[in-house]
C-alpha cells in the first residue's frame, strides 16, 4: 500500500473529499512595496509570493480546554478561527504562508477571479473567499522516512 496514493485518492475531488485553495507562498525575496529605509512593506506584501491552485482536505480543530490542570480536547466543540489542511506530500508550504478558502467543490481545477462581479461558477471562475494564516505545518512520515503528505494548521485572518 502506497500512503502517497492513497491520500491523494482521498483528497481527489472526482472521488474523494478534497476542495480546491489557493496556497501562496513567500519567498525570502523582499517585494517592490519593501521600504528599507523604514523596514516595512508600504501598499502590498513585503515579500515576493506565487499563488497555486491545489487540491486539500480541510477540518476544523477541535478545542482545548483545561479541567483540574489537565488540558483535554472537548467533544463536538471546534474553534471555527482555527483549520487543518491536509496537502500532498510535495506541496511547497511553510509558516507564514497563506491559504485562501474558493469554496469550490468540483472536480475541475477553477480559474481564480480577483473581483466577485468576475466570479462565474458555471465557467469554473471563482474568488477567494476566506484567507487563513499558516501557523504550523508538520509532514506525516512512514516508510524510512518518506513524506506521506503535510498537515498545516492555520488561523483565519482578514481578508483583503
Amino acid at each position: 500500500m502506497d500512503l502517497r496514493n492513497e491520500f491523494a485518492d482521498l483528497i481527489s475531488l472526482t472521488e474523494g473529499v478534497g476542495r480546491w485553495v489557493v496556497l501562496r507562498h513567500f519567498s525570502e525575496e523582499h517585494s517592490e512595496f519593501w521600504k528599507p529605509e523604514t523596514s516595512e512593506a508600504v501598499g502590498g506584501p513585503a515579500y515576493t509570493y506565487t499563488d497555486v491552485v491545489v487540491e486539500c482536505y480541510s477540518a476544523p480543530v477541535s478545542r482545548s480546554i483545561t479541567i483540574d490542570g489537565v488540558n483535554t480536547q472537548v467533544p463536538a466543540s471546534i474553534d471555527e478561527s482555527n483549520d487543518r489542511f491536509f496537502f500532498k506530500y510535495g506541496a511547497d508550504i511553510k509558516i507564514n504562508d497563506e491559504i485562501f478558502d474558493l469554496e469550490y467543490y468540483k472536480a475541475e481545477m477553477p480559474t481564480v477571479v480577483l473581483n466577485i462581479e468576475d466570479e462565474d461558477i458555471v465557467n469554473k471562475k471563482v474568488t477567494r473567499k476566506t484567507r487563513y494564516k499558516i501557523k504550523n505545518v508538520t509532514p506525516y512520515r512512514c516508510d524510512k522516512g518518506r513524506v506521506e503528505f503535510q498537515v498545516a494548521d492555520a488561523f483565519k485572518t482578514i481578508l483583503r
